[in-house]
């Protein structure tokens, strides 16, 4: 029998994107249009190993965790800098999340892996049914 070759495949399309998205976080400068794409790449990169895994509910736990984060990184830009006064290094972190990690990415990354997740867990359930239906048809 031969083996399938989309995982190995898949998981270098990963890689390429994480790569790619990693480099140009050193390249785009804060403030800049495209400072989204870095972080765009790096978490759609996990789409090809979730297509791999073919775990229907870790798309579900991947988008609710990055819309999560999204918001957390929205409700940190927009508090005050007098509140992380106490330690440099805490104003500093605050300072880079503002600047280089752009919410909205995030959070969009998170709502279309979430509804991926729903979707493919609502056609899993409607087949499981369906399955279970006509199996206790056959033995009626």
């Amino acid at each position: 029998m031969k083996e399938k070759k989309r995982p190995s495949k898949l998981g270098w399309l990963a890689v390429f994107l994480w790569v790619v998205g990693f480099g140009l976080a050193f390249v785009i400068a804060p403030g800049s249009p495209y400072i989204w794409v870095p972080d765009g790449l790096l978490l759609i990169g996990f789409w090809p190993l979730l297509i791999a895994n073919r775990c229907r509910w870790l798309w579900l736990v991947f988008g609710v965790f990055n819309t999560f984060i999204g918001f957390v990184l929205l409700v940190v830009r927009f508090m005050p800098d007098s509140e992380f006064s106490f330690d440099p290094k805490v104003l500093a972190t605050k300072t880079h999340l503002g600047q280089y990690h752009e919410p909205f990415t995030w959070m969009i990354v998170g709502v279309i892996s979430a509804v991926i997740g729903v979707i493919r867990i609502l056609i899993w359930l409607v087949s499981w049914i369906a399955r279970k239906t006509k199996k206790s048809k056959a033995q009626a």
